[in-house]
């Protein structure tokens, strides 16, 4: 129904509904080869057409919630979070149901059913009190109320103190660290650069995931404490050092800052692009802070010919190059004949000089 809604060609609806039709689940089983029934719903699992024809379902679904004043829907594939916000705690236990019974009997409606067990209410409020007066329902099954929630990669709790998020962190990285001793000793295994490498591109990116979010928790000294202690235990891998060295002696070494000041830095950093970016400000930002030249604005291009300067009242000339693994760019203005600025910077060593022509560029 939906497909015959949305698609103007009919012949594509037709073949939709067709790869839909007639299929059945088979069961292998260690005796003998059996056939299930014939499905009625569904479709088929790691298809190339399944995330596409889930998107056209589901779209309805966002569509139709989205009018309800009360409630903000956030979808990532088949996960489907509902905020509901109200003034007490009667109100917004009503206008939840409200939507939930929405939300079940869309379901029904496309032969759809949202797993009850594995859905969860967590009420966000910092007040003790803070229970409905009565339970929700899905489907007509009760719904759990919990104190926090996984949702992604990120633990939420009720009070948004962020605390079992870092210690689910620091377990992750528990385990990651049992990996690294496997492989490298401070007499034996992973050279540093190998292990620098695995920190660098791995183990940081996957700390710092999400950190827009929790990244406020830092503010508290006990959180700042519990990072750098699992990030001091990893970076004694990556030195091949002894569980001796002091934190300011381990991040001296390895020559990465705490991982504190780096979530706090990079996110600063991305709230500041996107506020510039937001409000098309005309600023001068170090390289440093710059946009990625893919998230800013197109260049107009003019081809070069002679005498250039004839024509144009300002010139600027761009270069780039990579050396033994460097990765530096300069350019020079020209303004009416006259040099006026004259610009070098050196990047990461990860960048490739296609990066900094385009860096040099922007």
């Amino acid at each position: 129904y939906i497909l015959d809604l949305i698609c103007s060609n009919m012949k594509f609806s037709f073949v939709v509904q067709q790869h839909m039709l007639h299929q059945s689940a088979i069961f292998d089983s260690l005796w003998s080869l059996l056939k299930g029934e014939t499905l009625q719903k569904g479709c088929p699992q790691g298809s190339v057409s399944g995330p596409l024809l889930w998107n056209i379902i589901i779209n309805n679904l966002l569509d139709n919630v989205s009018t309800f004043s009360c409630c903000e829907t956030i979808a990532f594939a088949d996960d489907l979070l509902l905020g509901f916000q109200g003034k007490t705690l009667q109100d917004l236990n009503r206008e939840a149901q409200r939507i939930l019974d929405f939300v079940s009997s869309w379901a029904k409606t496309y032969k759809l059913e949202f797993n009850a067990s594995k859905s969860k209410v967590m009420i966000l409020d910092r007040r003790e009190s803070n229970t409905f007066t009565s339970a929700l329902t899905l489907n007509g099954i009760p719904l759990c109320f919990v104190k926090e929630l996984k949702y992604l990669v990120v633990i939420l709790d009720s009070k948004c103190c962020w605390k079992q998020h870092i210690l689910y962190l620091s377990k992750k990285c528990e385990n990651i660290l049992l990996g690294l001793n496997r492989v490298a000793r401070n007499t034996f295994g992973l050279k540093s650069n190998v292990t620098s490498l695995i920190y660098k591109q791995g183990i940081v990116p996957f700390i710092c995931c999400g950190s827009q979010i929790w990244g406020t928790a830092l503010k508290k000294k006990i959180i700042c404490r519990l990072l750098r202690k699992m990030q001091r235990r990893i970076l004694l891998r990556v030195i091949s050092g002894y569980r001796t060295i002091s934190y300011e002696a381990v991040f001296t070494i390895s020559g990465f800052p705490p991982i504190d000041i780096f979530i706090v830095h990079n996110r600063d950093f991305k709230i500041a692009t996107k506020t510039c970016i937001a409000n098309n400000q005309d600023v001068c930002l170090p390289v440093s802070k710059m946009p990625h030249p893919t998230e800013r604005s197109p260049i107009n291009l003019v081809s070069y010919y002679q005498n250039i300067e004839d024509n144009l009242p300002v010139v600027c000339f761009t270069d780039d190059s990579k050396t033994n693994s460097k990765v530096g760019l300069a350019f020079v203005v020209f303004q009416d004949h006259i040099e006026t600025e004259v610009h070098q910077f050196r990047i990461r060593d990860e960048c490739s000089v296609f990066q900094a022509e385009l860096l040099c560029i922007a």
